[in-house]
């Protein structure tokens, strides 16, 4: 009822202006008459799988869907099989032609420049992959209750910004990235958007409410907010949303945000050609881009029908995803890249590692935080180590925050002591 669309129908149908007392009147009256006789339905944006019936539909923007089986491709009325869309405030009516069809992939991510060098767990065309994967990932929303979060990262030129609106352009026919500002803003994008493309999430502007936020819009807790216009009715929705941000410095504070991040690393862009005229291709293109990706999706459903298979990666639900469509052996080596890239995001302003590296005395032995503290804490001063922790206190809230990713890197291990009055000890095997 509160969508632009419905109340511009209904001023155009019968004159009734939403915002003067009779359009409003008659708004309440369609709002009881829908909540006492109306059948109560789910809305999708932009795209449903339905795995029980093995069907993918697709919002054509224009009351029109289309349905893939993995073997045809249909056209139905939005609202068929009771599957009803919701337009998006960018959302463009695209028009399939599947005889002209073309690659998407070659004007979304084949020209990205990615970061090289033995230092970088990923090769370039492998970090290629793993952001294909995530876009078609998009598609199918009811395999993953845990979403992953897409960052990217790089120097400003790197074309972070450029690849998620061509990514929006492509999707909806136009489209830009959000920007923080308000919590109830960002939950009203959440309920309201398939796709959130945030820019310049950076760990020293990023107000501290966002970190919590950005998990639960990953793992989709229900999230309650206030009825536009009203002093305290709620509307409590579960989001649906993927998540996209660009940054310079991520704001990674804890390894529960980290191991819900796809983090993939950019580098200057050698191409001069404008952002504009890219965007201009993609929207030029528009067409017979849906028209490849529509043919590569229907081609996915066998695949996807399949049983999940088991994972160890923390985003066990998006892994399981990419594991049907492109085989254990060539996913694995991703996932083990990402984890990597998660551990170097996270301990990257960790004092933790330099401090370990040096530290020899301790290793292999079970120590409480409070003889860590010590030992680290002489440590640093001999060795002019930054060691920001003012107690045992503080240092074990940052160990309990970072201590996967210590295990991954520097073998740490950690249990509850019975001797030492239940405490979690440490130890470190590497």
């Amino acid at each position: 009822m509160d969508a632009p669309d419905f109340k511009a129908l209904i001023e155009r149908q019968f004159g009734l202006n939403p915002t003067e007392t009779e359009g409003r009147y008659a708004l309440s009256s369609l709002e009881n008459e829908a909540l006492t006789e109306g059948k109560k339905v789910e809305v999708y944006r932009l795209t449903h799988w339905d795995r029980a019936s093995g069907i993918l539909y697709i919002d054509m923007g224009d009351g029109e869907t289309l349905k893939l089986d993995g073997k045809t491709i249909k056209r139905a009325s939005n609202g068929d099989d009771g599957v009803y869309f919701a337009r998006e405030k960018w959302q463009q009516p695209f028009k399939p032609d599947l005889e002209k069809a073309i690659s998407p992939w070659a004007y979304l991510t084949d020209d990205l420049n990615f970061e090289i060098g033995e230092l970088v767990a990923l090769r370039p065309e492998q970090q290629r992959e793993v952001a294909k994967f995530w876009v078609l990932s998009l598609f199918f929303t009811e395999e993953l209750p845990t979403k992953p979060i897409l960052c990217l990262t790089g120097d400003a030129g790197s074309g972070k910004s450029l690849f998620l609106r061509r990514l929006l352009h492509f999707l909806y026919g136009n489209g830009d990235l959000d920007t923080i500002r308000g919590q109830d803003d960002f939950w009203a994008s959440l309920s309201a958007n398939h796709l959130l493309a945030l820019d310049d999430l950076e760990s020293d502007k990023t107000p501290k409410w966002v970190i919590p936020e950005l998990k639960r819009a990953a793992t989709g807790q229900t999230i309650s907010l206030r009825k536009l216009y009203t002093t305290n009715t709620q509307v409590s929705f579960t989001p649906r949303c993927f998540v996209a941000f660009t940054s310079i410095n991520p704001p990674i504070d804890d390894s529960a945000l980290a191991e819900r991040l796809i983090i993939l690393r950019l580098k200057k862009r050698p191409s001069k050609t404008p952002e504009s005229k890219l965007l201009r291709m993609v929207k030029g293109l528009r067409d017979r881009m849906w028209d490849g990706l529509i043919l590569e999706l229907n081609a996915l459903i066998p695949k996807l029908l399949e049983p999940p298979p088991d994972s160890t990666f923390r985003m066990a639900d998006w892994a399981s995803l990419i594991e049907r469509i492109e085989g254990r052996d060539k996913v694995e080596p991703l996932l083990q890249g990402l984890t990597t890239f998660q551990d170097e995001a996270l301990l990257e302003d960790s004092p933790l590692p330099a401090i370990i590296e040096e530290w020899q005395s301790g290793k292999d032995v079970w120590l409480t935080p409070a003889q860590l503290y010590g030992e680290w804490s002489t440590l640093s001063q001999e060795g002019g180590l930054y060691f920001p922790f003012k107690n045992a206190r503080s240092l074990a809230m940052h160990l309990t925050n970072v201590r996967h990713n210590l295990a991954r890197v520097f073998g740490l291990d950690w249990e509850k002591s019975i001797k030492r009055g239940s405490k979690v000890v440490y130890r470190f095997s590497k």
